[in-house]
């Protein structure tokens, strides 16, 4: 599925053991068949744009261009 080509809302919660099992929790604790295809799909597609092992830690590591202001203004007011 390509981005934009269908909206999908993410829930409040959901757990996806072994693709045997689907939890979630919602407002008004109703589910439907349609909210766990929702959730399926959700996961799925986020599975898709997700990165791991070695690449995800690359990412987790790398400097934040948005840091640098805060870094500055911490060093300035000697904020720990």
């Amino acid at each position: 599925m390509a981005i934009g080509t269908e909206f999908v809302a993410s829930a409040t919660n959901v757990a996806i053991t072994n693709g045997t099992r689907v939890d979630i929790e919602t407002v008004t604790g109703k589910i439907t068949a349609e909210d766990i295809a929702l959730a399926v799909r959700t996961f799925d597609l986020l599975a898709t744009q997700a990165v791991y092992g070695d690449d995800a830690c690359t990412i987790l590591n790398a400097p934040s261009p948005l840091s640098q202001p805060i870094d500055e203004l911490r060093h300035r007011y000697g904020w720990s």
